[in-house]
């Protein structure tokens, strides 16, 4: 658990890889910085092969978290 952070989200990042791995995404990782943006992931996860897939988590614990962090597509590709 890294510091600053609650129980209660690093058991969704645990849930999250936990999800990512039992759908195929064999390599993930937490808090892995999303290339071409200024944002870091709670959870990255990717397959390997034909048919590669990724998937990409930002856990929020708390409505008021989901809110604050809430954008339209086009005001977060801004960003």
């Amino acid at each position: 658990m890294t510091r600053g952070e609650t129980e209660h989200h690093h058991r969704l990042k645990t849930l999250a890889l936990a999800w990512a791995q039992a759908n195929g995404l064999a390599i993930a990782a937490t808090e892995v910085r999303v290339p071409k943006s200024g944002y870091r992931a709670d959870v990255a996860a990717c397959s390997r092969g034909a048919g590669r897939r990724t998937a990409i988590f930002e856990c929020k614990q708390a409505r008021a978290d989901l809110l604050k962090d809430a954008h339209a597509e086009a005001a977060t590709r801004r960003k």
